[in-house]
């Protein structure tokens, strides 16, 4: 099992080096503290399941990936976990929150086509986490 604790502990270190974050922003987005940001990629402490699947949400990749490291590469299993997953999401929500969520689907569908789209998406994800960890809602 450490093993696998380190393996994981690198993959997360690979991802918020792939988003050019520092310990302390990836931390601070995740809600995690810096020194168990720290202690989860040097292996030393494992992520608890609710921990990985924030990482994965906010990171883009697959429990598949940062648990085991594989990568999907056919296009058909990752539209599978894909719409798995949005049903386990949607699944616990409640009418306004869908209503809410349909019309950021909206504002994705009509920003994904400037080139600022990623920098947009990106911002909108810390702005809600950050308002989420200081309570407002």
């Amino acid at each position: 099992m450490t093993e696998m604790k380190v393996e994981i502990g690198k993959r997360v270190e690979q991802i918020r080096r792939q988003k050019v974050m520092t310990k302390k922003a990836f931390s601070k987005l995740l809600g995690f503290s810096d020194s168990y940001l720290s202690t989860v990629e040097r292996g030393k402490h494992g992520l608890t399941i609710e921990k990985a699947v924030l990482l994965c949400e906010i990171s883009g990749v697959t429990l598949d990936y940062l648990i085991l490291g594989r990568e999907m590469d056919n296009p058909e299993e990752t539209k599978k976990s894909a719409v798995y997953s949005m049903k386990n999401i949607l699944s616990d929500l409640t009418v306004a929150q869908i209503k809410i969520l349909c019309e950021i689907i909206c504002n994705i569908a009509v920003f994904s086509k400037t080139d600022d789209f990623n920098e947009l998406l990106l911002k909108g994800i810390f702005e809600a986490r950050t308002n989420q960890l200081s309570g407002i809602e």
